[in-house]
This record gives structure tokens, C-alpha cells and sequence, in this order.
């Protein structure tokens, strides 16, 4: 596969903007097929996010103190609860900021703790009931950025207005223990992060970024680490459709017999358009200057495996035709959307 690669410049490009270039300088290894100034520049990439990785660790047990301190509960989200938790090594684990879970009524005392100490710079994403606030602070020349939840952030998709599970107080209880920067502290338990990380990575709005292939590594890490101890039954009953997708991360990267077997993902076939992603409205609207049908077929009618592994339709017809109906009823809270807001034209 590797002697397919048009380009290898590429392939590190890539691997850095996937948040992946550790672990394909892990995995390419001493591969005699990568040229010399490809795994040089992988290697490079390999050593700043090992040292940003330790930057990043002492920045993140003293804000975790601090807020221990503070009494603040909290848990720790996503890619840097699943470093320490599923990675052999968690500066395998490349990442731009990290994700914390606090109460609404607990912002403003955190970002005083985290203030004191050292994490001065403030933005604020996303105003109103949903919004992230961000603190950052420079150690070592690595920015160390922390995004404060209030909610994990399940509301992409029209079926999740009323998403259960995603306050800390719904959290806390299943919550598991972990270190960082040699601070206890403590992430969604295994069933309930698997859920978020699959709903942050692939369910965003129609018009967001495409998904990072980091995701996909986080995903396939915790389920062939968990295999043996994740509950799969409860993850089905607590997210179907994310239970029902899970497989058909296999046709991207292997999943073991055992994982296959606890999903019960045998299908008798492969989804068409594998790793094809969706380029219809409203994601690609500004770069087409006209509607074409080909423009048109990719909103109504996108990728097969997009669209089982985006709405959890499950195996076979039934599976497929279930996928697409959500699609179209996403597509339809949208445009109903846009044209609620849509300004006025006064005649």
C-alpha cells in the first residue's frame, strides 16, 4: 500500500492536520518503501508532540489541582482522557486543546482557579446556552489551551435536542479514575465516552469541518483496549445508533474477530463509497456558484457508508433505507432552519 502513496510530502501534510503523525511514524517504523527525509520529518513531528505532550501534561495536573483545590468537580473529555486511558504511550496522542466538563454554575469559580494559575488568556466560543469558554496559557513554547463545557455536546443531529447523559451530574457516577501530569482525575466512564468521541467525530453539523482521522484512532483504541471490559450491551441501550455504527469503522482500519463479535458486525457486503464524505449542502454551498445535479445527488442521495456510519441505520436494506431517512430529515431541519432565518426582502 504504501508504494500507492502519489506522494509522501503528502502523507506527512496529512498526518499532521489528522492529529495522527505519531502514531504513522510509530507504525511506518524502518519501512524500507518510506524515503529518508519522509520518516526524518515524521520523527521530528514525533519529538515536538512528545515535548508538547509534557508541556501540556504539567500545565494540566496544575490546573486539575487547582480546581481539586477549589472543590470544582470535573471530568476530563475525549482525546486527552483516552491518551492516558487506551494509548501504549499518551504522547501518541496528538492534540490541539483539551476538553473539560464542568457545572454551569461552576464556570466563573474555575476560570478564577485556573487564572491563578497561569491560564490568563480568555476567548469565548458559541454564546448563549451552548457556549465553550477557553483558557490558555504558554509553557515551554507550547500553547496549552483548555475548553470548558457545560455539556458534552451531543446536538448535532435533530434527534439529540433532548440528549441525555451529556451534564457532569449525569456523568459523574459512571465516571473512571485517571492521572495526568500526576494529578488524580477523573473521564466519563468507558461506555460514555466511546459515545461522545464517535458523536464529536462524526455527527458535527452538515456544514462542518470534515472529520479528523484522529477519531477514528481514538474509537478503534478504546474499543480493542475495552474489548473485554467495556459493557456493549449498555452502550447499545445508551446510544443505538452510535452501537449500530461502530462497525463500519472496520472497513478503514481492521477491527479484531472479538470487537467485530460484540458489535455483531458481519455484514454480508461492504458499503459503497468507503471514506467518502459528505460534500453536499450546506457543507460545500459557497464553492458551487450554481446547482448542478451532480451537486444535487450528493446532498439527496450521498455516500452509502457516510451515511450508515453518520445515523447508525444498521446491516442490509432496512439498515440503509432507515440511514437515508434520517438524512433526509436532517437535511429538512436544516432548510427549515435557514429559511427562519433568512433576512426579509422588503418590496
Amino acid at each position: 500500500m504504501l508504494a500507492e502513496l502519489p506522494d509522501f510530502e503528502e502523507l506527512v501534510e496529512e498526518a499532521e492536520e489528522h492529529g495522527i503523525a505519531p502514531l504513522v511514524a510509530l507504525h511506518l517504523g524502518s519501512r524500507t518503501a518510506v524515503p529518508t527525509e519522509v520518516r526524518r520529518g515524521l520523527i521530528a513531528l514525533g519529538v515536538r508532540h512528545t515535548l508538547a505532550h509534557r508541556a501540556r501534561a504539567t500545565a494540566l495536573g496544575e490546573a486539575l489541582s487547582a480546581l481539586a483545590a477549589e472543590g470544582l468537580d470535573h471530568l476530563v473529555l475525549k482525546g486527552a482522557a483516552l491518551a492516558e486511558l487506551v494509548y501504549p504511550r499518551p504522547e501518541l496522542r496528538a492534540m490541539r486543546d483539551v476538553d473539560l466538563l464542568l457545572r454551569d454554575r461552576d464556570i466563573a469559580r474555575a476560570e478564577r482557579a485556573l487564572e491563578a494559575v497561569g491560564f490568563s488568556e480568555r476567548t469565548v466560543a458559541r454564546p448563549g446556552r451552548h457556549e465553550v469558554v477557553t483558557r490558555a496559557r504558554t509553557l515551554g513554547g507550547f500553547q496549552v489551551t483548555l475548553d470548558l463545557h457545560r455539556r458534552l455536546g451531543l446536538l448535532a443531529l435533530p434527534d439529540y435536542a433532548q440528549a441525555p447523559r451529556q451534564t457532569l451530574d449525569e456523568l459523574l457516577p459512571d465516571s473512571q479514575a485517571l492521572t495526568i501530569g500526576g494529578t488524580s482525575t477523573r473521564a466519563p466512564g468507558r461506555e460514555d465516552l466511546v459515545r461522545s468521541v464517535f458523536r464529536h467525530g462524526f455527527c458535527l453539523q452538515l456544514d462542518e469541518d470534515r472529520l479528523r482521522y484522529n477519531s477514528i484512532a481514538d474509537l478503534v483504541a478504546a474499543m480493542e483496549r475495552w474489548v473485554d471490559v467495556l459493557d456493549w450491551s449498555r452502550l447499545a441501550r445508551l446510544d443505538p445508533a452510535v452501537f449500530r455504527s461502530l462497525g463500519l469503522l472496520h472497513h478503514l482500519t481492521p477491527l479484531s474477530d472479538k470487537v467485530r463479535d460484540a458489535l455483531g458486525y458481519h455484514p454480508r457486503r461492504a458499503p459503497y463509497d468507503i471514506g467518502n464524505q459528505y460534500w453536499g449542502w450546506p457543507r460545500r454551498w459557497r464553492r458551487h456558484a450554481a446547482i448542478s445535479p451532480s451537486f444535487l445527488a450528493a446532498t439527496v442521495f450521498p455516500s452509502e457508508w457516510w451515511m450508515r456510519l453518520r445515523h447508525g441505520g444498521g446491516a442490509g436494506p432496512v439498515g440503509l433505507a432507515r440511514a437515508w431517512g434520517e438524512h433526509v430529515n436532517e437535511l429538512g431541519c436544516l432548510l427549515w432552519r435557514a429559511l427562519r432565518h433568512a433576512p426579509r426582502v422588503e418590496r
